[in-house]
């Protein structure tokens, strides 16, 4: 065999082992979807063939426990990371706005408010093409090369869609997948083509820069489950019309590469709610929120604060005053001593701590199945609602809150179940998948694939 021949076997041999060695792995993240969404499809009228060809062909949990709070903010990071929100640093949805109580904290948008590694970061270590279409906390994240990354607007003015390609990476992408596609619907459920959109631009980023390591994130479970109740039939439709788009991006990614591993997980699920606790009320009463005389049209207006709510855990202005703190408990205790207000329990300072959330919370309510946690000032204290609605935020404990998790691909054992598992194992099994390494996730990985002992 001549040299130049010799050249040309050897090349041969390095591109047959480079598509023996190839593995995409594409992570969908179902904003809000139970897992009976799924494992009991048939029991509920829900029609979901591909997620439940998942369950015969992969690896799947009957739930996976969360982590505090159970929203979708730090649970996204929860996954990206393998570990909880007081170690990552995304505490809730929005930040805590201290002194201004006035105003909602802006979203946890960039991928700077993220204190540990993740997924993005340990592929492109190694040297993996990575994408992201709307999964979030990724602004910003130089370890994304393709990003189509969330963006919640901070105020109504703010044009979502001039935000959301300004944060896309890198410059011009948004446009130049645009000329193909049209227009990018983002945070606009208005528009019923929202999942869509994003399923149509993730598989266009498949076939044109083909990823190893590919995030989407699809809503309409979690947004027509709080506006009408989980498993009510807008929200079927909507878990149904995502098992659709599932099944696009599984046989795309397939088609550019048939080692392809998918995972689906979703971030958080969701219970029914009929009736509102207004609990700011009672700190109204005691003096420890301000509230100026109120003006006929205008929102009630806190004029100073000693203590409130951030979701259901309670923050102290001065976190150090004792007396303040010990008000705070009596006056929680008591609410909580009176059944028809809907709580549980009070957990305290080192009850938190344990569970991984609100690291500078004070106290965290813990609230009964039904009863959601409001923030008006005026009004009655607890306020019945006219129809279920949709809602969580509850204690990872709580089995409404279970998110869900599904694997199947090359390497994938077929059929298990892995029972319930914890959230924070879901990344370090991903890394394994894609063949790197977390670098802060000590939870174990789960027995999913065909090499496991």
């Amino acid at each position: 065999m001549n040299m130049n021949k010799r050249f040309a076997a050897a090349a041969a041999l390095v591109l047959l082992a480079g598509t023996a060695d190839a593995k995409t792995v594409v992570m969908v993240s179902v904003d809000g979807m139970n897992p009976e969404y799924v494992t009991e499809a048939a029991a509920r009228g829900i029609n979901m063939p591909n997620l439940q060809r998942f369950m015969r062909e992969g690896c799947y949990a009957s739930g996976v426990t969360g982590v505090l709070p159970t929203v979708s903010w730090p649970s996204a990071t929860t996954l990206m990371t393998g570990v909880e929100p007081a170690r990552h640093g995304v505490l809730n949805n929005p930040h805590f706005v201290a002194p201004d109580r006035n105003q909602a904290g802006s979203i946890y948008l960039f991928a700077s408010d993220v204190k540990a590694d993740t997924l993005w970061d340990a592929a492109a270590r190694s040297g993996r093409v990575t994408a992201n279409v709307d999964q979030l906390v990724s602004v910003g994240n130089p370890s994304v090369r393709y990003d189509i990354p969330r963006f919640e607007p901070f105020s109504a003015a703010t044009d979502n869609h001039a935000a959301i390609a300004a944060a896309a990476h890198p410059v011009g992408l948004l446009a130049d997948l645009e000329a193909k596609l049209g227009p990018y619907v983002g945070v606009d459920f208005d528009n019923p083509d929202y999942d869509r959109s994003r399923t149509r631009f993730a598989i266009e980023i498949l076939h044109r820069y083909h990823p190893q390591f590919l995030t989407v994130h699809l809503s309409g479970v979690d947004v027509n489950a709080h506006a009408h109740a989980p498993y009510s039939p807008e929200a079927k439709r909507a878990a149904e019309n995502i098992d659709g788009l599932i099944g696009e991006l599984k046989a795309a990614a397939l088609r550019d590469d048939p080692d392809t591993v998918v995972v689906v997980v979703s971030d958080h699920g969701q219970i029914a709610a009929t009736r509102v606790l207004n609990a700011r009320l009672a700190f109204a009463e005691a003096g420890l929120i301000d509230v100026a005389p109120l003006v006929a049209g205008q929102k009630a207006r806190v004029t100073g604060w000693q203590a409130d709510f951030w979701g259901n855990a309670v923050m102290l202005k001065n976190p150090a005053d004792a007396a303040v703190k010990a008000r705070v408990g009596d006056l929680l205790h008591r609410l909580a001593a009176d059944p028809d207000n809907g709580i549980v329990r009070v957990l305290d300072e080192a009850e938190i701590r344990k569970l991984g959330g609100f690291p500078n919370a004070s106290f965290l309510l813990e609230m009964k199945d039904g009863t959601v946690l409001g923030s008006d000032l005026v009004g009655s204290r607890i306020r019945e609602l006219p129809a279920p609605i949709g809602f969580h935020g509850e204690l990872p404990s709580n089995h409404g809150m279970n998110a869900a998790f599904f694997i199947a691909g090359k390497g994938v054992k077929p059929g298990r179940n892995l029972g319930q598992i914890d959230m924070r194992q879901i990344a370090p099994t991903v890394a394994k998948a894609i063949g790197v390494k977390l670098k802060d996730a000590v939870q174990p990985v789960l027995p999913v694939f065909v090499d496991d002992k």
